[in-house]
């Protein structure tokens, strides 16, 4: 039997979320988006297990009599409170990567518009679709955490007390992550719906980047709560963890939720009502929206828009490539691409939100008042480097992320000898984008270190971000947007150690380095050491393109593509059902 038009649709709209025009096999995206929720998996777990002891030496105490209820109600409620905000974590990065697909575009009013279909069952199967997508992101996490957390906490209690932790728990975790679905949703479709598809494919990476920075920032500020009095201090009962703690103890029936000295009441309130209005906002904007995209069949004509040019940009790199022709239309093609395509930005946008995260944390920690940021140390002077770093991580990562893969073949053709100056374009298109964006930043620290700190600081940045940069150009070997993107290629899961290492030897030594030498000839000479190895990285590129190394991009393995996507809505509109 055919499926319903509801149906098709509805597993149409599911497959968006787990599909990608970047990759060329849906099977191994649709695998690394499981990988990546079974790696959410484990830090919840861990917890449990790190915490087991204390509640189970607690718990003992409270039943003999020797420790007061309130002390077991406390490690309660902030392992809630922790677990709430993991989950809204979680769920909201979920979410973030799928940013594209949640909310209709022009191209399914091109497709679905012509179609016999009714409006509300369209409507119907995105919202099903996406209701289907919030339950895949959220549900496994917090099952596992609500399960583990149940089975801890309730050893000493019997199986009464288990079950009301486990409800408690699963409601106020799942509805701290429908929250930051909706929330994400509801700006998405806000963003499209006022500025329009031009303003929404330009704001899309920032975007990314500002949410991922707040629900990463979320997760940082729990540790506080440990220092002041939980549920009785205004900065606690602010973050929108707190208020689905109100939710976990009401449903728990703890006695803190009766007692007027506790603000339970007031917090379960806003939890249920930011719930009910973020929800209400993101369904009535995305049917406002999908109204105003159904009135337009036909696409407009792609825009490049004032940052489409990258005219600064392209002019520094066109300046650093020389004669070199070669060089310099490759470089024009990198930053065109990255100016033009927002695919290409997602992921410099959220691996500078990560370096955004790290100097957040980093600042958050010995910082007592704003006068002691005011001084040069260690968290300060690595703000750009962390910038730099994490830039250049990203931007490599999209030179995987293919824009026109039949078109690839003109640099081959066209190429003066097997040789092109890959190494070459790609150095100075990197350079031309990542150097002066870090400089900015490290312009932004003049108040609080003042000019001549920052002057010297900006020495040592170029020099450090331009090392890295060098060092990167070479692990690339193919013209960058030209090759299938290979799913797993980062391995951000297994390498996230080594990241986390090139942190610390091009961000925080060096600033370190420098606040301990300061401008003096030391630090001359260690500026100088850098500099030397920056010219005999440059020997070592030119002789690797010069030498042949760099060899033609791979063509695209037809044995890998994924079956093509057939919606089959013909047979359940015309195959004499009736129903639409």
């Amino acid at each position: 039997m055919a499926p319903t038009p509801f149906l098709a649709l509805t597993r149409a709209f599911f497959e968006q979320f787990f599909t990608s025009e970047s990759v060329t096999s849906d099977v191994r995206l649709r695998q690394a988006l499981i990988g990546a929720l079974a790696f959410l998996l484990a830090p919840g777990m861990f917890l449990m297990i790190e915490l087991f002891p204390e509640f189970s030496f607690i718990a003992i105490r409270v039943r003999l009599s020797r420790l007061p209820m309130s002390r077991l109600d406390d490690l309660l409620a902030w392992t809630a409170f922790l677990l709430t905000t993991y989950s809204m974590a979680a769920t909201g990065l979920v979410t973030v990567m799928a940013w594209n697909s949640l909310t209709f575009d022009r191209r399914d009013a091109m497709v679905l518009g012509p179609l016999p279909l009714k409006p509300r069952t369209i409507l119907g199967a995105k919202f099903c679709a996406l209701g289907l997508f919030l339950l895949t992101a959220s549900l496994p996490i917090n099952v596992v955490n609500a399960t583990m957390f149940a089975s801890v906490t309730a050893d000493q209690f019997g199986g009464a007390r288990m079950a009301s932790h486990f409800i408690a728990l699963l409601v106020a975790t799942v509805g701290g992550g429908v929250l930051s679905f909706a929330l994400i949703v509801m700006l998405r479709a806000t963003v499209a719906l006022v500025g329009g598809p031009h303003l929404a494919a330009a704001c899309g990476p920032p975007l990314q980047f500002l949410c991922i920075v707040g629900l990463l920032s979320l997760f940082i500020f729990c540790p506080f709560v440990l220092d002041i009095p939980f549920l009785s201090a205004g900065f606690t009962n602010a973050l929108p963890s707190a208020w689905f703690v109100g939710v976990f103890e009401r449903l728990r029936h703890s006695p803190r939720a009766f007692d007027p000295r506790f603000p339970i009441a007031m917090l379960t309130q806003r939890a249920l009502v930011v719930t009910s209005v973020a929800l209400a906002g993101a369904v009535t904007l995305s049917i406002v929206e999908f109204g105003r995209h159904l009135r337009f069949t036909i696409a407009p004509p792609a825009s490049p828009g004032v940052l489409g040019n990258a005219t600064a940009a392209r002019t520094i790199a066109r300046l650093m490539a020389g004669r070199n022709r070669a060089a310099r239309a490759i470089a024009d093609f990198i930053l065109l691409t990255l100016a033009r395509n927002r695919a290409h930005r997602a992921p410099i946008a959220i691996n500078a939100a990560i370096g955004t995260a790290i100097i957040i944390a980093a600042l958050s920690q010995h910082t007592s008042d704003f006068a002691s940021v005011m001084r040069p140390r260690t968290a300060v002077l690595w703000v750009p480097l962390v910038v730099g770093y994490w830039t250049t991580v990203g931007m490599r990562a999209s030179f995987f992320i293919p824009s026109e893969l039949a078109s690839s073949w003109a640099f081959r053709v066209n190429a003066a000898d097997p040789a092109t100056p890959v190494w070459a374009a790609v150095r100075v298109a990197m350079i031309a984008f990542i150097l002066p964006r870090t400089l900015l930043v490290t312009v932004l620290l003049v108040p609080l270190i003042g000019w001549y700190m920052v002057m010297w600081h900006a020495v040592v940045v170029a020099a450090v971000v331009v090392l890295f940069i060098e060092l990167v150009a070479l692990t690339i070997d193919h013209v960058p947007f030209t090759q299938p993107y290979r799913p797993g290629h980062a391995k951000l899961k297994t390498r996230w150690s080594v990241y986390l290492a090139g942190v610390y030897v091009f961000a925080y030594v060096p600033a370190r380095l420098e606040l301990r030498l300061g401008a003096s000839a030391p630090l001359f000479a260690t500026v100088a050491g850098v500099i030397a190895v920056i010219a005999a990285l440059e020997i070592a590129g030119r002789w690797r393109s010069s030498s042949g190394a760099t060899e033609p991009g791979d063509e695209i393995d037809e044995s890998d593509l994924s079956e093509v996507t057939v919606l089959d809505l013909g047979g359940a509109i015309y195959g004499g059902t009736g129903r639409q």
